[in-house]
């Protein structure tokens, strides 16, 4: 029987010419098992063959027609449904996103450019922090302000009490009397001096305040701003990318963009705190330097012109408390350091001095510690500003202008990877080619091409009030003599890089707002007092005579012809208020974490992100091969299956096809 199987195989061989080769020889392999399996079957040769070539495209037909339904579909069940089952789960859904996307985020781009390049952000939180800290001072000016007025109105009863007839009566020598009324006098000048200096600093806090405060809600308003673009970019960048990463570059150059961009901030803040108190001191200086040679120039005013003196004296008072407003805005913004030079002790005395200047014009002894006072002040706050300079120029500037090249390559970086991508997606979504072009604002080369954007001072400026210098017997009285100042600081310390603008003897020209705004504080009221005829430069009370101060004056020991001032001892004094301390004799520069805070907290969670993003980078790398290899496994699992399926379609197939021909 083995004899007539390969017969058979031989005339099955002969129809290839029919195109039906392949599947004849599976065929043939499959009725060789059978014939050798159906042993006792003697039908010979001749006769098997015969059909066979009479009837050769029979069996195709047959299995197509004779094979039951069942095993039709049977074996066509794996085969069409099976593939159905995972056809969903490969069908992508369909983009959301077009070439108006791309639009969009252009757009959003050179929004963001614009805010950042202002930094917004970073000049928020300094004006903010500002608002937050000079609220409880003034509220504190205010209550001050209430108890000093109520000590003034008190010294001017007691001067009042001594205008009596009756109370005057009760003095039998006049020279006690006198005594007595040049102590209450004096008494109530100091007390309405103090009123007076209190009234001008709660006016300067709250015009300030309602300054700062409008600052902070516009600044505010951009930040909000800020973060609604940024939202909306994120938003616009997850429907492209469908919430992940368009690649392992972007998320790196994103990571290392946001570490430079932290840094960048603490920096140019600590830039703009100090380029503000740079410029408050410099009008420190020169209001201290003034006062103090307005100081000396009464010396030269004959004593007789009582009016004219004492408006030199509330002059040079006006003068001090702008100073000292500045120098406590300077002590505002330096908080985070030790400062060297006119520190919080040194600003007490001159405020001290401030309270007693009236007083300190009486006797010659006083007078030339106010001017000592003064000269030592203005020598203190010239090496402060030296100071502030030497910091921004040898360490804030250089920091920034190592880290700002290297922000704005990332950023450049992070934004060209960003927009390749997303050409990368319209170019599959479309199937053509689209232009790669980036406009220039998206890529901020204009700010590329800057070292450091120049710092726009945006502090109040305290400025003193006028008064009116003029005597009777005298024209105006003059300014008093300019003495040599110091070289300027770019002769001091090496101004290379230096991008701060100048804003010497230029006052700010911020308003406060007109109607009550939120947040401020309104004045005082002004109660039961006498009116500050001090502020105008006039005689402090009005029943102060020449004739009383002339025998208060003897009674001092302080007439024209003894004052004893000595002028040449008053122009060393004056030289020593100008003089300049050698670089090497300053006070060091603060550490790193003093200026900017703990840097190495910075680096330490940078590296914390890295090793997060990396993690996580391989996390998803080894789910996606996973995935691939499950896909991999199920697409050879459905392979082995259809396989298996045909095959057993086809035995059954052959066998019912073939049975019929034995």
């Amino acid at each position: 029987m083995g004899c007539g199987a390969s017969k058979i195989v031989e005339q099955q061989a002969a129809l290839n010419n029919n195109g039906h080769a392949q599947e004849i020889v599976r065929k043939s392999s499959v009725v060789e098992k059978l014939t050798e399996q159906n042993e006792p079957v003697s039908t010979p040769p001749e006769k098997q063959a015969q059909p066979v070539q009479q009837k050769a495209p029979e069996p195709e037909k047959r299995v197509s027609t004779a094979t039951s339904p069942e095993p039709k579909s049977v074996a066509a069940e794996p085969v069409q449904e099976e593939p159905k089952k995972d056809e969903p789960s490969n069908e992508k859904p369909a983009p959301t996103y077009t070439e108006e996307s791309l639009q969009d985020v252009l757009e959003l781009e050179k929004k963001l450019s614009l805010l950042e390049s202002k930094g917004v952000v970073g000049q928020y939180q300094t004006q903010h922090k500002l608002l937050v800290s000079l609220y409880p001072e003034l509220q504190a000016a205010q209550k001050k302000v209430e108890a000093l007025k109520q000590q003034t109105v008190k010294e001017y009863r007691d001067v009042a009490v001594m205008q009596h007839p009756n109370v005057r009566a009760m003095f039998s020598d006049v020279y006690q009397l006198q005594s007595q009324m040049a102590k209450e006098q004096q008494e109530y000048m100091d007390a309405l001096n103090r009123q007076e200096v209190a009234e001008k600093e709660l006016k300067s806090r709250q015009e300030e305040y309602n300054a700062l405060y409008a600052e902070v809600e516009s600044l505010q308003k951009e930040c909000e701003e800020l973060q609604r673009i940024r939202a909306e970019r994120e938003k616009k960048l997850d429907e492209i990318f469908d919430g992940k990463y368009g690649s392992d570059l972007e998320g790196q150059l994103e990571a290392e963009t946001d570490l430079l961009t932290e840094r960048k901030e603490i920096i140019s803040r600590a830039r703009n705190y100090w380029s503000n108190a740079k410029v408050l001191m410099e009008h420190a200086v020169q209001q201290l330097a003034y006062s103090t040679r307005r100081w000396a120039q009464i010396n030269t005013v004959n004593q007789s012109m009582v009016q004219a003196r004492y408006s030199m004296v509330a002059e040079t008072r006006n003068y001090l408390i702008a100073a000292s407003q500045n120098i406590t805005n300077t002590h505002r913004y330096l908080s985070n350091v030790n400062i060297p030079y006119c520190n919080s002790e040194d600003l007490r005395v001159l405020n001290n001095a401030i309270a007693t200047i009236f007083n300190d014009i009486m006797n010659r002894d006083s007078y030339m510690r106010a001017l000592q006072t003064y000269s030592a002040l203005n020598n203190k706050a010239n090496s402060l500003h030296q100071w502030i300079i030497l910091v921004l120029e040898k360490t804030i500037n250089k920091d920034l202008q190592q880290i700002v090249p290297l922000w704005q390559e990332k950023i450049l970086a992070l934004k060209r990877e960003r927009m390749r991508l997303i050409h990368v997606k319209l170019r599959e979504l479309q199937g053509k080619d689209v232009s790669e072009d980036i406009p220039d604002e998206v890529l901020w080369l204009q700010h590329s091409q800057e070292q450091i954007p120049e710092v726009q001072s945006d502090t109040r400026i305290a400025e003193p009030d006028t008064v009116s210098l003029k005597d009777d017997n005298l024209e105006d009285i003059p300014s008093p003599p300019t003495t040599e100042r110091r070289p300027s600081h770019e002769k001091d310390v090496s101004s290379e890089g230096d991008s701060l603008p100048t804003t010497e003897g230029v006052a700010p020209s911020d308003t406060p707002p007109s109607s009550t705004t939120q947040g401020e504080v309104a004045p005082p009221s002004e109660g039961d007092i006498p009116p500050p005829l001090t502020t105008q430069g006039d005689v402090p009370p009005s029943f102060t005579t020449e004739k009383d101060a002339e025998d208060t004056k003897k009674a001092n020991g302080t007439t024209e012809e003894s004052s004893g001032v000595d002028s040449q001892e008053i122009a060393e004094l004056l030289e020593t208020a100008m003089k300049v301390k050698p670089l090497i004799e300053l006070a060091p520069v603060p550490n790193m974490d003093a200026l900017f805070g703990n840097i190495e907290e910075l680096k330490t969670k940078y590296e914390e992100q890295v090793a997060q993003f990396s993690k996580a980078q391989d996390v998803n790398k080894a789910r996606l091969d996973q995935a691939l290899q499950e896909k991999l496994q199920a697409r050879r699992i459905r392979k082995q299956a259809i396989e298996l399926q045909d095959t057993s379609e086809l035995a059954k197939g052959v066998t019912s096809s073939f049975g019929k021909l034995f």
